[in-house]
């Protein structure tokens, strides 16, 4: 592959920074919607999850995830997230 400048300049999400969203207090589908607002306002094209259950590192990091991990409501959520953000134009990482 021959290298091209608009591609360096202007990337794709495939290539490009994916901002990090650590899922670690109650989840909503409301609130889901206004953080992809808040970044898409903020020029980020892609995003990835990564949750931390109640469960981990509970002595050092306490966390408040809701719902539980893995959980129906938690795969919900998740299933939210992804078609919320792909509607939006994001890249989604999980």
């Amino acid at each position: 592959m021959q290298f091209q400048q608009k591609e360096f300049e202007n990337p794709g999400y495939e290539h490009a920074t994916a901002y990090y969203w650590g899922w670690n207090d109650v989840i909503t589908e409301e609130g889901i919607e206004s953080r992809l607002q808040d970044m898409q306002k903020a020029g980020i094209g892609a995003v990835y999850v990564v949750p931390e259950p109640k469960e981990f590192r509970p002595r050092t990091m306490q966390t408040n995830l809701e719902p539980a991990y893995l959980s129906d409501e938690f795969m919900k959520r998740i299933r939210f997230f992804v078609d919320k953000a792909k509607e939006m134009g994001f890249g989604v990482w999980l």
